[in-house]
């Protein structure tokens, strides 16, 4: 086309004609939008006090009624089925297979610090019966309510020939066994120890005095740091370790049971062992006394 001639009808002149962003943005408008990526998989809640006490209702409901069936009907208690292995040979098997996924800093998977000044870890016998957990820990002092043996009063290489891992390790485990080997032989751990029934009619209450007084002999050593378990790390332990809050920290029970709750969130202890905390609060704090409707809230009833 020469300059001075009308363009054809229709055609669109160069200062008529879109540039390329706006072309762009033209063709961008009309297309239907990307679907928005599927929002990840909302992680299983970790089930709430309410739900561990409605579980372990549950199972003792159960128990009951097995109990009243045998009295009614006669009918002989079932022996438990023997295992191969006692349950410290169990406990030491299962650590050697786990010592990875118990390792210090893993998420829910080592002891939890309940105190940091003294310092004082709440835990399961997973971490009582791992001795690199101990020593990472600096752990010097264990109350052991596991029903499980004190395993390394007389240091690790002691426990190993004892009860004779070395001939019961698969190939998997053998290296973690020859790491627990490497592991100082003068190191030790004090324990204080009992033999308690996770079951509400066990006064858990008669071993308040002797573990705290243990404890608190504990503490007065340098650097000492102390780990109490039982089997889960739920109950017994829990219970021991509010007790303590309370006599040490003169915490009152809905502050203690808070506090250690916020640090391990599986604790629940049973109702018998809640009841004889609420009588030991009534015993520090007689002017702060609880009742039935502070008990239920205990579980967020």
């Amino acid at each position: 086309m020469t300059s001075g001639e009308a363009p054809p009808q229709g055609a669109v002149t160069t200062s008529e004609q879109p540039d390329a962003a706006e072309s762009v943005a033209t063709a961008a408008a009309v297309l239907p939008a990307a679907p928005a990526p599927p929002a990840p998989p909302a992680p299983p809640a970790a089930p709430t006090q309410p739900a561990l006490l409605a579980q372990s209702l549950s199972r003792m409901a159960n128990n009951a009624g097995r109990a009243i069936k045998r009295a009614l009907t006669g009918e002989p208690k079932a022996k438990p089925t023997r295992v191969a292995f006692s349950p410290i040979i169990v406990n030491l098997m299962t650590n050697l297979a786990l010592t990875k996924s118990l390792s210090v800093g893993a998420s829910g998977a080592g002891p939890d610090l309940i105190l940091e000044q003294p310092i004082l870890y709440l835990g399961s016998a997973l971490h009582g019966l791992n001795p690199l957990v101990l020593v990472q820990l600096g752990i010097t002092h264990i109350v052991n309510v596991s029903g499980a043996a004190n395993a390394f009063e007389d240091g690790v290489p002691a426990a190993v020939a004892k009860y004779k891992l070395e001939e019961t390790v698969n190939d998997s485990q053998r290296k973690t066994l020859q790491q627990w080997m490497e592991i100082d032989p003068n190191v030790r751990w004090k324990y204080w120890s009992a033999n308690i029934a996770d079951t509400s009619s066990e006064d858990m209450s008669v071993h308040f005095k002797p573990c705290f007084k243990f404890i608190d002999d504990a503490f007065k050593e340098p650097n000492a740091r102390v780990l109490v378990h039982c089997q889960a790390g739920v109950s017994r332990s829990a219970t021991l370790v509010m007790g303590y809050l309370m006599h040490s920290c003169k915490w009152p029970l809905d502050r203690t049971w808070k506090h250690v709750v916020e640090r391990r969130k599986i604790v629940v202890p049973n109702l018998g062992f809640a009841n004889q905390l609420v009588e030991y609060h009534n015993k520090l704090f007689p002017n702060e006394p609880l009742g039935a409707q502070d008990f239920r809230s205990l579980y967020g009833f």
